[in-house]
């Protein structure tokens, strides 16, 4: 089984899955969607959680791909509700065969300050905002920066969740003491992750079949479609026409009912 998961952090980011799920289309293939169902990071969180308590990035900032520095700037000053606010897209995703899953409440404040959030709390109220889509509360979840600790464990097993894909495997488990299955990201480098390590389009599209072809029974394969320009469409599309020939691609709500 092979699963393609999209995790999407703005609204701007939203777009390009709409344009991905037009690929898939094309290609006749299923994906999971992960959208941060709160609002995007302000200016304030971006300074206080980012700028003044870095972290180390998981993926360097595509700025041509975020529309540019103004607008960057434009977000942070005026930003914009995320999935809570397009339920008209998410709908669409999910009419076009694709799952649709929580990605958080707040991205920023998950991922940079999980210490001092109840994770119980966002988690309730990320799943809420979704059930005017889906007809019913989401059974998945993945946490934003792949972020977790021993209280958001708890909270998934409290809430009732079928997966989550937050913790690092190479197949299936689920953590000890733990009733939440975990569904790993097989492949945990972004194209910008790649294109910073001098891999070239061919290469990047290499990797991807390498990996997939070396993960027979369970692979995962993410990207972040806000890092995404026309260029990288570009080498989906090209994933894609390979995936539909030689792999069974499903969603990982599929994945985890098997399991």
């Amino acid at each position: 089984m092979l699963a393609l998961r999209f995790d999407v952090d703005t609204r701007r980011g939203l777009d390009r899955a709409m344009q991905l799920s037009a690929l898939l289309a094309r290609h006749a293939l299923p994906a999971t969607f992960f959208v941060v169902m709160g609002r995007e990071a302000n200016a304030y969180e971006i300074v206080k959680l980012r700028l003044l308590a870095p972290t180390t990035s998981k993926s360097p900032l595509n700025v041509s791909a975020k529309g540019g520095k103004l607008a960057i700037l434009r977000a942070a000053a005026l930003p914009r509700r995320v999935g809570s606010a397009q339920h008209g897209l998410l709908r669409q995703l999910v009419r076009e065969g694709h799952e649709v899953q929580p990605h958080g409440w707040s991205h920023i404040r998950w991922q940079r300050d999980l210490a001092n959030l109840d994770p119980a709390e966002h988690v309730r109220k990320a799943r809420n905002a979704l059930v005017p889509v889906l007809g019913a509360l989401p059974t998945g979840w993945a946490s934003p920066g792949r972020t977790t600790d021993a209280r958001a464990l708890a909270a998934f097993d409290d809430a009732g969740l079928e997966y989550a894909g937050d913790l690092p495997g190479t197949e299936p488990f689920r953590p000890p003491g733990r009733t939440t299955l975990q569904l790993p990201v097989t492949h945990f480098a972004t194209i910008a992750q790649m294109r910073a390590d001098g891999q070239s389009d061919d290469d990047i599209l290499g990797t991807w079949l390498q990996v997939a072809g070396t993960h027979p029974d369970y692979c995962c394969l993410y990207e972040h479609p806000d890092d995404l320009t026309d260029r990288e469409l570009s080498i989906f599309d090209r994933l894609f026409a390979a995936l539909r020939t030689s792999r069974e691609c499903v969603t990982l709500s599929t994945v985890a009912a098997r399991v």
